[in-house]
């Protein structure tokens, strides 16, 4: 179940990511992103979720719904400027990098990964639920 949520949280996100950055008048580019983005979010984002969720989450064993979910925010924001970071890094040019692009290339798509995947959680979970007890 953790897979198949992570790989669709991660089509979904690369869905929604591409449509975020083109503009409406940009459709040929959308196909680009989306196909540039989604092995990243595969990739990289199934990684940085399971070292988020499995690694730190649950050795601080927080009980609190509320605060599970703001440490969580800020793990996925803090590991998507670590990735960004790590490319640009493998690219020669991480001197050149302002805020601007780690905020948007970095946080936004962390972000959207980490909600999606939270609805695809509570969605699933309730689906399943109610198929097995039928």
């Amino acid at each position: 179940m953790y897979f198949t949520e992570k790989v669709l949280a991660s089509v979904i996100s690369a869905i929604a990511f591409a449509f975020f950055v083109t503009n409406a008048n940009e459709s040929g580019y959308l196909n680009v992103v989306f196909l540039v983005s989604l092995p990243i979010f595969l990739i990289v984002g199934g990684f940085c979720s399971y070292v988020i969720e499995f690694s730190i989450l649950d050795k601080l064993n927080t009980k609190r719904t509320f605060s599970r979910y703001m440490l969580s925010v800020i793990l996925y924001a803090l590991f998507g400027i670590v990735a960004l970071a790590g490319f640009t890094l493998v690219q020669g040019n991480f001197l050149d990098v302002t805020i601007q692009p780690l905020l948007l290339l970095g946080v936004l798509p962390a972000l959207i990964y980490f909600h999606l995947s939270y609805l695809l959680r509570l969605t699933l979970t309730k689906f399943v639920m109610s198929w097995i007890y039928k």
